[in-house]
């Protein structure tokens, strides 16, 4: 049921991080990473549990944990660089807004 709200939320995410003309490139890459995944990801959990079954099965979480830091670290990286280039292009200041008719009372 919840499985693609992953894939939802990472498409949210990144439409917000890129420039309105760069979203379909960004959903295109998305889509071919979706696909690929599995085909490359399968035979090497295969092989690491199969080589770490009498050892220590639980090596493929470890490797999910792995693979996942890297992606959280620029998602983050991301996330940092738009949030400072919409305060650049945006900045706020302490000034006090201008009064009019309506905000007067």
């Amino acid at each position: 049921m919840f499985s693609s709200a992953g894939a939802t939320s990472l498409r949210s995410i990144a439409s917000k991080l890129v420039n309105p003309d760069e979203v379909g490139k960004t959903s295109s890459l998305i889509s071919i990473s979706e696909a690929l995944v599995p085909v490359i990801y399968s035979p090497v959990y295969s092989f690491v549990y199969d080589r770490t079954l009498t050892t220590f099965s639980g090596a493929f979480y470890l490797i999910s944990a792995g693979l996942a830091v890297p992606a959280i670290g620029i998602l983050i990286l991301l996330f940092y660089l738009r949030s400072r280039e919409a305060n650049e292009n945006n900045p706020t200041s302490d000034t006090k807004p201008k009064e009019n008719e309506i905000t007067r009372f």
